[in-house]
């Protein structure tokens, strides 16, 4: 963990490609100014669709190993996560992303690396560990896909696995509001839709780490992703904790 943040890791092998003068480049100083501008950038296309509030800022280590991990509710979430955490952040994305012509590129540009969610995909995994090894913030949303429901149904264990290989503090982030923005298909078939612009909200708790399992030693991968998830919803106001209603304020 000796890695100086802001600075590009190492990729495994089994990711390996042309990249190499993109990732020299986001060793650079210029390239944080770009990831910084682009995060601002964000934060003002979002004015027309959104009233923004985030809370628990200070609660964000500037420096090291993090793993962030948030709720899911709408395909902007990584966006609206991404452009509030003040440093650079890594990100999981669904692998058919990267097919889109323009959106492909200019997401891997800025950190975000290719999963396939409909298998067990190792090669993603174990780059994810490397980042975090390696002294970075990856930000990570344990239920694996938006909810339509609006509220946390499931977890799944990518996250918790990460957390306990690198053994990292975890950030645990609250989002509201997010569920009601246009442009996500399936939120619309589900019934939801805009009524003026949302009110959004992202909470940041306290860092933490895992819990030791009933032994003292460390614990299983389902009580792990149990208590990522349980931070989270005790960020969240009740109608939002789903599975985890039983969840308590934090006080965050």
């Amino acid at each position: 963990m000796s890695a100086t943040p802001e600075t590009t890791p190492k990729t495994p092998p089994a990711r390996r490609d042309d990249r190499d003068r993109v990732d020299a480049f986001r060793r650079t100083r210029l390239y944080g100014a770009l990831f910084r501008g682009t995060r601002w950038a964000f934060r003002a296309a979002f004015v027309p669709l959104m009233r923004l509030e985030v809370r628990g800022l200070a609660h964000v280590p500037r420096h090291g190993a993090l793993i962030v991990a948030s709720n899911h509710l709408h395909n902007f979430d990584p966006e609206v996560v991404g452009a509030v955490v003040p440093r650079t952040t890594f990100i999981m994305a669904k692998k058919e992303l990267f097919t889109v012509p323009i959106v492909g590129g200019f997401i891997r540009f800025f950190g975000a690396f290719p999963i396939d969610r409909g298998a067990a995909d190792r090669v993603a995994l174990r780059y994810a560990v490397h980042l975090v090894e390696d002294g970075y913030a990856l930000l990570m949303f344990p239920e694996g896909t938006r909810s339509l429901a609006g509220h946390i149904e499931k977890v799944l264990p990518g996250a918790a696995f990460v957390a306990l290989r690198t053994g990292a503090p975890i950030l645990p982030v609250a989002v509201t509001g997010t569920e009601t923005l246009p442009f996500d298909e399936k939120a619309a078939a589900a019934g939801r839709r805009q009524r003026g612009r949302a009110r959004v909200t992202v909470t940041f708790g306290p860092p933490f780490h895992l819990s030791p399992g009933a032994d003292g030693k460390r614990p299983t991968m389902e009580a792990a992703a149990d208590e990522m998830m349980r931070q989270i919803a005790a960020l969240l106001p009740p109608e939002y904790r789903g599975i985890y209603a039983d969840s308590g304020e934090s006080g965050a």
